[in-house]
């Protein structure tokens, strides 16, 4: 992959077995590297950038 690339994942635990790791993993693989990290479900739902900006999706619709 190369800068500016995405990685698309389902669930966060298919690159690290608890929140800490996966933040390593993000800190240490992928921001050096300019990779975003988009994560489809799960309690991380979102897009993770390299600069430490992260945009998380809210689950759940708005009730009338």
């Amino acid at each position: 992959m190369k800068p500016g690339d995405t990685l698309v994942i389902t669930k966060p635990d298919r690159v690290a077995r608890s929140v800490k790791e996966l933040l390593v993993f993000l800190a240490d693989q992928l921001a050096p590297r300019g990779i975003n990290l988009h994560i489809l479900t799960g309690i991380c739902a979102g897009i993770h950038r390299p600069n430490g900006q992260t945009i998380m999706r809210v689950s759940g619709g708005a009730r009338r």
